[in-house]
């Protein structure tokens, strides 16, 4: 448990497509969730900021596993291409074996 969560929030290693499609339904999923809640407006602020610290890891954890670096994840800022590439990971096969990135891939098939 304790990786896992360590995994999310930083921005070295590699996800594959299978842990991507597990993590970003798991954001969506808290984001709707945490956005139904009636609390104060510094903790919704929270909230939101560490669910876009972790969706930024989790889109650069899969561009590394397609062997490309983590500044590709600024286009993800751009609107509609932005989302087009961010499914676009979702698709794309990962490198096989060890990469300039590393050979570890958190949820491996």
């Amino acid at each position: 448990m304790k990786e896992t969560v360590w995994f999310l929030f930083l921005f070295n290693g590699r996800l594959n497509r299978r842990g991507y499609w597990i993590f970003f339904a798991s954001l969506i999923f808290l984001g709707v969730l945490g956005s139904n809640q009636p609390e104060t407006l510094v903790v919704n602020l929270f909230v939101m900021v560490c669910l876009f610290w972790i969706f930024f890891a989790i889109i650069v954890k899969r561009l590394h596993d397609i062997n490309k670096s983590g500044w590709w994840s600024v286009i993800s800022l751009i609107p509609i291409i932005g989302g087009l590439a961010v499914l676009a990971l979702a698709f794309i096969k990962g490198s096989e074996g060890k990469n300039e990135y590393g050979n570890y891939r958190f949820l491996s098939n």
